[in-house]
């Protein structure tokens, strides 16, 4: 897969299927639309290409929402990979881009691309102030001779997929419907890295890692599997502020291996969520916290 980091950049000379958006979680919604694409691309002999917006226009137009993806770019480029797309466009969203009118927008990507169909959702919208919808693009289609495709919007258990949604169900620690949106366990990685090594005083040594896709859960203890060096290993994880100790102003992802004590400080660790323990509590004593990560432990072992 080829990756531009502006359309104006673009280099290629065959004709391009695109489909426009932010595809951060690669949900069934996404997937669904964009096999669309490349099944459409190849009857018209031409190339699967994405376009995506970098930042999130929502941290342009109202950076005031916290709002955190769902996968890093790095796990997306994967993704799309795997799906077989051939091109991904990642455009810088800036101030001057949301001035951009409806006609502006299509009247640049027909400059720089070879563009020979849209592939979009129903509730496409596009330009300064979301002006442009479905009706308004099959205009310019025909001024700019290209074709427009809107698949049906894909439901899933009779719900629309979208990105807010599965947000929710991981807030809420609805993990397992997460998961069945996503069409795969929601994860995070990162570099294990030091932290505050109280978990081996008390008979449970973490792996420690800093990510912020761990916001998108709701603070508590989880059922997951950490991967390391390419094994996989039952694991309970903690994504907190420890309120037992002195609490942190910062949340930590803490990872227990259960039956691993080698040391992969540096090294990168994967974790997939399966479902949902307890939520964060702020125990009396040490003593309480032991007992009851005991119990935590004993569920993902018999899991």
């Amino acid at each position: 897969m080829t990756i531009y980091n502006e359309i104006k950049y673009y280099s290629g000379t065959q004709p391009v299927v695109l489909s426009i958006g932010n595809f951060d979680g690669l949900h069934l919604g996404h997937q669904y639309l964009l096999q669309k694409n490349i099944d459409f691309a190849a009857k018209l002999g031409a190339r699967a290409a994405l376009l995506s917006f970098d930042p999130h226009p929502l941290k342009v137009i109202r950076p005031e929402e916290l709002r955190y993806p769902l996968s890093l770019l790095e796990e997306q480029e994967i993704g799309l990979e795997n799906m077989g797309m051939d091109e991904w466009i990642r455009e810088p969203f800036t101030q001057k881009m949301r001035e951009e009118k409806a006609q502006e927008f299509i009247e640049r990507l027909v400059r720089y691309l070879p563009l020979k169909a849209v592939v979009v959702g129903a509730d496409f919208r596009f330009g300064k102030n979301r002006e442009g919808d479905i009706t308004r693009l099959q205009s310019l289609a025909s001024q700019f001779n290209f074709q427009v495709l809107t698949p049906e919007t894909f439901l899933y258990q009779g719900q629309r997929v979208s990105s807010s949604l599965i947000r929710r169900f991981l807030l809420s620690g609805e993990i397992p419907q997460a998961n069945a949106f996503l069409g795969r366990p929601y994860s995070v990685s990162g570099k294990v890295i030091s932290g505050f090594r109280r978990g081996r005083t008390i008979g449970f040594p973490t792996a420690n890692i800093k990510t912020v896709l761990a916001h998108n859960l709701q603070r508590g203890v989880y059922n997951t599997r950490a991967y390391i060096r390419g094994t996989r290993w039952k694991a309970a994880t903690n994504i907190g502020l420890h309120p037992t100790f002195e609490e942190s102003n910062e949340l930590q992802v803490e990872v227990h291996l259960l039956d691993f004590s080698e040391n992969i400080y540096g090294e990168e660790l994967k974790i997939e969520f399966i479902n949902f323990l307890r939520p964060e509590i702020k125990f009396k004593d040490v003593d309480s916290l032991k007992t009851q990560i005991t119990k935590d432990v004993l569920l993902v072992r018999e899991s």
